[in-house]
């Protein structure tokens, strides 16, 4: 019986001695790997932070690059000039210089210089006989202003008459009809009626606009055609009373 012990004793053993390392070397096996592989994962994570902080920075640069710069609007007309077309006698100037500016004090005035005057009164001569009647500065002065809020030539249709009736403001000069190249003569008499005491019309057949001066602003639309009898649009509103832009002054 003893006998028989100590050999399972020493059976145990053996078995013991082989057994154990294989077993080791086996959880050993399958730690490794797991270990292995989550070094790289921390080494991919750093190089995913990495990749955004550079992403990050390369949007900072390319916002800043595509910043756009501020453009230089550049006008047709320059301040202070005019460029005018005479449909009738195909006259034209080009960078007419017609309005002088001066200070008082802190106010900037516009006058219209005696050059200007001048060229403006022969664009708008009577084209049938040539002869010219010169217009009032105020008128001069408010064509200038048109042209310069749209900022393209002018054509003049019809200036001084001296066919037209007595009563008639192009007879007396104190009236032009006009187009704005480019833009709709609709937007042009609705801008001309912003000015005080003026009279307006519109000649949708004609495709041009009618501005003079008066005592009390009034404006109409005329379906007339060249040649044909006033045909008056009923029930046009009429311009309230008030200030217009700041007028050109008028030699005394």
């Amino acid at each position: 019986m003893p006998r028989l012990l100590h050999r399972m004793l020493l059976a145990f053993a053996l078995f013991f001695c082989m057994v154990a390392p294989a077993h080791a070397a086996r959880a050993k096996a399958v730690a490794g790997p797991a270990k292995t592989e989550a070094k790289p994962a921390k080494a991919k994570s750093g190089k995913a932070k990495a990749g955004k902080a550079n992403a990050g920075k390369s949007k900072a640069k390319a916002g800043k690059a595509a910043k756009p710069k501020a453009e230089v609007v550049r006008r047709r007309i320059a301040k202070g000039t005019m460029t005018l077309r005479n449909l009738n006698t195909r006259d034209k100037l080009e960078g007419l210089r017609v309005v002088e500016v001066s200070k008082k004090g802190k106010k900037e005035l516009a006058r219209l210089s005696p050059k200007g005057k001048k060229k403006l009164g022969w664009m708008l001569r009577d084209f049938r006989n040539g002869k010219v009647r010169q217009p009032p500065d105020r008128l001069l002065y408010q064509l200038y202003q048109v042209q310069q809020h749209f900022d393209a030539p002018v054509e003049i249709v019809s200036g001084y008459r001296h066919w037209a009736r007595p009563t008639s403001r192009h007879f007396k000069g104190w009236a032009v009809d006009f187009k704005v190249e480019g833009v709709d003569p609709r937007v042009v008499w609705a801008y001309c009626k912003e000015f005080k005491d003026v009279g307006c019309g519109h000649y949708p057949t004609s495709q041009f606009v009618h501005m003079d001066v008066r005592d009390k602003s009034y404006s109409w639309i005329d379906m007339s055609g060249p040649g044909e009898r006033a045909r008056y649009v009923n029930s046009v509103p009429q311009p309230e009373a008030k200030d217009s832009a700041p007028a050109a002054q008028e030699e005394e």
